[in-house]
């Protein structure tokens, strides 16, 4: 500051600069499941300087468990990702996991050559989130497979247990598989006998064979050969006391 003669003072002023921060990112939601799109680190603070804990490739999936923070010229969140090191990564290297289709499941039924126009219901559960899952039936095609219905849109590429059940066979489980669109998913094949659908094979399920032995019940002819006899009781021997996957 300076003073003239009459004593009034003068004063410099200084510029002041204000920093813009973006607004808050909604890209993503606590507890949302994310796929990297690319290469991306993972660093143990939202900084560029921040400590590297490590890499996840593209297509690695994880749950997002804190953010979004700006800093260094990007939005950052923090993953606890599926495999190998957790921590925070940069928002434009993620993306919510596609929404499945044309996804193709290949199911086998014992006794049968081939599953065309058999119908299977499936039950897909998330491993992860509770709120990704889907219960439909379908049925199978000529060339033995049962494709997504297109009327299945809550489904995102991820991990799934996956339940599938046919009338007259137990119900098979297929745990801990990556479903992603376009690809074939083998299933187990699933056990003849369960004749009532009460999810064991045993002596009331017998009973019923019994009762229409020598026919060509289409129920109890597991074989589908237009006769219910002892080639079709030897299916349901072998799975005798067996019981729904759980």
């Amino acid at each position: 500051s300076a003073y003239d003669a009459a004593g009034n003072g003068s004063f410099a002023t200084a510029d002041v600069i204000a920093t813009t921060w973006p607004s808050t990112s909604n890209k993503f939601s606590i507890n949302n499941r994310i796929k990297t799109t690319s290469t991306l680190n993972v660093r143990q603070t939202p900084s560029s300087s921040g400590t590297l804990l490590g890499s996840q490739s593209s297509d690695s999936l994880g749950t997002v468990t804190g953010g979004s923070t700006y800093a260094d010229g990007y939005w950052w969140w923090q993953i606890n990702y599926d495999i190998d090191s957790d921590g925070w990564s940069i928002e434009s290297s993620m993306d919510l996991p596609p929404v499945l289709n044309s996804t193709i499941f290949t199911p086998t039924l014992e006794g049968v050559a081939g599953i065309n126009a058999r119908s299977f219901t499936f039950n897909i559960y998330n491993i992860i989130s509770i709120s990704d899952q889907a219960q439909f039936t379908a049925s199978g095609n000529t060339s033995s497979q049962v494709i997504l219905p297109s009327t299945v849109t809550n489904l995102r590429e991820d991990r799934y247990n996956i339940y599938v059940k046919s009338v007259g066979y137990l119900k098979v489980k297929i745990a801990d598989t990556r479903l992603a669109s376009g690809a074939t998913v083998p299933l187990s094949a699933l056990k003849a006998g369960d004749l009532n659908d009460d999810g064991i094979i045993n002596s009331l399920d017998w009973s019923s064979m019994n009762a229409n032995w020598f026919t060509n019940n289409i129920t109890s002819d597991v074989n589908k050969d237009g006769i219910v006899n002892t080639i079709d009781f030897s299916w349901m021997n072998k799975n005798w006391l067996q019981a729904d996957a759980i």
